[in-house]
């Protein structure tokens, strides 16, 4: 049966269990010919950690007759991985000194053939790939050869009615779609990475295909449970501090983002040693030397590898000669290729590394049709979405968050290029209360200082009083009205040269893609009046003397009017105009103007303005525009940016009412 999300006596008496209960060991009608060198523990098991969501413990191992350390655990239910951990001689992976193994039964049945377990380095210690374990089962480990002492090491989750939520809302047929860290219920308090550090300028040479070995018997609602644990395990564990792959796939064919960072970017990870700076890895959860792969898996195989090597510039079906110092060899590799191309292993399994030349294929012939993955980051509502948006662009937190009215959009639509020069995140709140979800983000950020946008009207003073009650500091930057507003915020340390982007400043359609574009200029917003320039946003364009102005939106948004008044405030400075036939069409013609090329967008309903301002700082942390989309589908004219800038991955900025899964990938 699940585990309840917060049962802790459930808990308690799982870790009960392990703590005070003799292991059950081979019974004698169940004896294989290893069975006498396996004897039972005469230690505890210790535990490591305890809460409402996962177990992590630890058992020493013993020595047998047989020239080995072995130990055995009984696991209750939940998601567990097993792994040895031993001390090193010096030689880290290398040590052939030492044979790790493992072998599982469930309750009552017979026991599995011993399976070599893959050795990976920790640091000063050497430890094993985890097995993955679901459900109730015994366990044994046995390290054969020459180790001084060892360790089995577990880490067990449990799945909660929220996984099977997502196993539900995340599709696996039709537009490629993967689900993000936040999906699968990531605690990021347990990675101890800056994803910021981990990204390298250089692009991946291709991709490393991996299984995580271990359970093939896991449920659609229990994969979620089985990346926490995976992601424990490597985090905690084995000291990696994240996730070790950068995508995985399970058996129904349903795609997940890995190691935190983007799933588009070059970050180092930890799946393939003297592998991880220059090579992706992409991991099927499961054993594939036992099992054949399910179609739908091999399918979201090749179409990661598609989208991974499209936006790294590499070929399916090329090779590259490359030196690995770590390992001690130099050898020209498949641009695909499997782990075990590269040491000593079974992984992938014999089923999926025979499967590797179609996977070449299917991946050539993709990246030749082009493809677009997708993730959301959703909310119940904006204040949710926007909460949702700021902590996928801070992963490692910020100290300042700006507090816009989500009421009164025209006061926040300059605070996306301010707040992201500065690394600052974005949140909405209500007039007189901070919604729940801004509360939690606020905390999770580790945010210091909160600065309010715009005057009592738009954020009253119970706002206030309520933050400074919880120990934040607060400050203000408001106007009158919303043109003094945004001039305020345009003008804060702000240097002079850059690019102004200005926008009509009430129905605000044609300004929505332009706070993504600002950032990425280092430029800034101001508003004007449709049929003239108001005189706070004169004073701040003599202010800030730019190099150039950008106008968005056709005549109908800005008049001819205000480009005259433009060129008299700011004589022999550069005004353009920038707009398209639609709303949707500025946001593409805007992303074109501010971007060369983009491997990703943020894409917000052209409906739904709130999770389009929030969506500038997800949008700017990883150096993309916000693009417009129809609910099901985006425009033509989207389409074609897509196509100008290069864009391969989509983030739908809001939830499925306001967005299906095709927004993302899908032309009208």
């Amino acid at each position: 049966m699940p585990h309840p999300a917060l049962g802790l006596p459930l808990v308690a008496a799982v870790v009960a269990a392990l703590v005070s209960t003799p292991v059950a060991t081979a019974s004698s009608t169940d004896a294989p010919p290893s069975a006498p060198d396996v004897l039972p523990p005469s230690a505890r098991v210790q535990l490591l950690e305890r809460t409402p969501d996962h177990v992590r413990t630890r058992l020493a191992l013993k020595p047998t007759r047989a020239d080995a350390l072995t130990g055995s655990l009984t696991l209750e239910d939940g998601v567990t991985v097993v792994g040895v951990r031993w001390e090193a001689d010096g030689d880290g992976v290398d040590d052939a000194a030492a044979t790790p193994s493992v072998r599982t039964r469930t309750p009552g049945g017979t026991w599995s053939d011993w399976e070599p377990m893959a050795a990976v380095e920790t640091g000063e210690d050497v430890a094993t790939e985890g097995t993955l374990v679901v459900g109730a089962a015994e366990v044994q480990v046995r390290l054969a050869g020459d180790a001084p002492a060892a360790t089995l090491e577990t880490w067990t989750s449990y799945p909660t009615p929220q996984d099977a939520e997502q196993a539900v809302s995340l599709p696996t047929d039709g537009p490629l779609v993967v689900g993000t860290r936040h999906d699968w219920g990531a605690d990021e308090s347990l990675r101890g990475t800056d994803p910021e550090s981990l990204i390298a300028e250089t692009p991946k040479l291709g991709v490393t295909i991996h299984h995580t070995a271990g359970s093939n018997s896991y449920t659609r609602d229990e994969v979620p449970a089985v990346l926490r644990s995976i992601y424990g395990y490597h985090a905690q564990t084995l000291g990696w501090g994240d996730i070790g792959y950068g995508l995985l796939v399970d058996r129904f064919g349903q795609a997940w983002e890995g190691r935190a960072g983007g799933i588009e970017k070059n970050i180092q990870l930890a799946h393939a040693l003297g592998m991880n700076r220059d090579w992706h890895g992409i991991s099927v959860i499961g054993d594939y030397d036992a099992v054949a792969v399910p179609e739908a898996t091999l399918s979201t195989v090749a179409e990661l590898t598609a989208m991974t090597l499209e936006v790294h510039g590499a070929d399916a079906q090329g090779e590259v000669e490359y030196a690995n110092r770590t390992l001690g060899w130099t050898r020209r590799m498949p641009v695909v290729h499997g782990h075990q191309d590269v040491m000593a292993t079974l992984c992938p399994g014999m089923h999926l590394y025979d499967l590797l030349p179609q996977i070449r294929t299917l991946a050539a012939d993709l990246q030749a049709q082009g493809l677009t993955a997708t993730q959301r980051v959703g909310g119940e509502h904006r204040y949710a979405v926007a909460a949702h948006l700021a902590q996928e662009a801070f992963l490692s937190g910020t100290g300042t968050a700006y507090l816009a009215s989500g009421e009164s959009l025209p006061d926040a639509l300059g605070v996306g290029p301010v707040a992201a020069a500065a690394d600052d995140a974005v949140l909405l709140t209500k007039h007189d209360v901070v919604p729940q979800a801004t509360l939690d983000a606020l905390a999770r950020l580790d945010v210091q200082e909160v600065v309010l946008v715009g005057g009592e009207l738009a954020v009253g003073e119970a706002v206030v009083e309520q933050l400074t009650g919880l120990g934040y500091a607060v400050r203000r930057v408001s106007g009158p009205d919303r043109y003094s507003t945004a001039a305020t915020l345009a003008t804060q340390g702000q240097e002079s040269g850059g690019t102004v982007y200005l926008a009509e400043g009430q129905l605000l359609t044609d300004a929505l893609g332009g706070a993504a574009a600002a950032a990425e200029a280092d430029g800034t917003m101001l508003l004007t009046r449709p049929d003239g320039l108001p005189r706070v946003t004169a004073e701040a364009l003599r202010t800030l003397s730019p190099a150039r102005v950008v106008v968005l939106g056709q005549e109908g948004a800005v008049s001819e009017a205000v480009t005259q008044q433009l060129e008299t405030v700011l004589p022999g400075v550069a005004v353009e105009r920038v707009g398209g036939a639609d709303r949707y069409a500025t946001s593409a013609l805007v992303a074109g103007d501010a971007f060369e090329s983009a491997d990703s967008a943020v894409v917000a309903s052209g409906t739904a303005p709130a999770d389009a301002l929030a969506g500038t700082q997800l949008a700017a942390r990883h150096d993309g525009p916000v693009l417009l989309s129809k609910q099901a589908c985006r425009p033509r004219s989207v389409a074609a940016a897509y196509d100008a800038l290069g864009i391969t991955v989509s983030r739908l900025a809001g939830g499925s009412t306001v967005l299906d899964w095709t927004a993302g990938s899908t032309t009208c």
